[in-house]
């Protein structure tokens, strides 16, 4: 009975390992369309900090603006390369889980397979 409870364990187990990557799936598209969303934002506030320093024909408000727009995009880069560093690592994390779980049921399937062989040998030599 105790092999049947391991099983069925590692079968739910299995099915939530199915269940995982899809939703993961879903998050890395999300997390993509965010990452386009912020780079097109900050290109499109780099367009508009130049616009308005060319508007106002100082040449002090555009290199404030400039840098100012410089270190923001400076900035949202280094969020997108820690996001993109975070996502390769759950990735990672889920593919990890994911192969215990096959390793756990090639394990059973391994005892099970080993109980049914010994059968049929007890049932040869014995004749039962």
């Amino acid at each position: 009975m105790a092999k049947h409870s391991r099983q069925q364990t590692s079968s739910d187990e299995a099915m939530s390992s199915e269940e995982e990557p899809i939703n993961e799936q879903f998050n890395e598209e999300e997390d993509e369309e965010e990452l386009e969303a912020v780079a097109r934002s900050a290109d499109s506030d780099d367009d508009e900090a130049a616009g308005d320093a060319e508007g106002d024909g100082g040449q002090d408000n555009e290199a404030d603006e400039e840098g100012t727009s410089n270190a923001i995009s400076k900035r949202e880069r280094e969020r997108l390369k820690e996001m993109e560093k975070l996502k390769k690592q759950k990735i990672q994390e889920i593919l990890d889980q994911q192969n215990a779980a096959i390793d756990v049921d090639m394990v059973c399937l391994f005892y099970k397979i080993l109980d049914r062989l010994n059968a049929y040998l007890l049932h040869l030599v014995y004749g039962k």
